[in-house]
């Protein structure tokens, strides 16, 4: 939702491109790893955590690169907002 909603205040097309398709990825991965890992390796526990976190911010800090500068523009299509 959080890339649909900047994608529509920026004036851009609302459909994800690969950059949105890699972040969702992203988190997707820090879940199942989160969850996942421990289950099915119980004593690699650890390293599956910081897998997990290490996922989930390279998926935000990929958002931020993507979004940040847009964000601070004005719309691409001209409009108002």
């Amino acid at each position: 939702m959080i890339t649909r909603i900047a994608r529509g205040h920026t004036g851009r097309p609302l459909v994800a491109d690969k950059r949105d398709i890699a972040c969702y990825a992203l988190v997707m991965a820090s879940g199942a790893l989160r969850v996942l890992g421990p289950l099915a390796m119980p004593s690699w526990h650890s390293t599956s955590i910081f897998a997990a976190g290490t996922c989930w911010v390279l998926a935000f800090a990929l958002y931020v690169a993507a979004y940040a500068a847009p964000l601070f523009r004005p719309r691409e299509d001209g409009k108002p907002g």
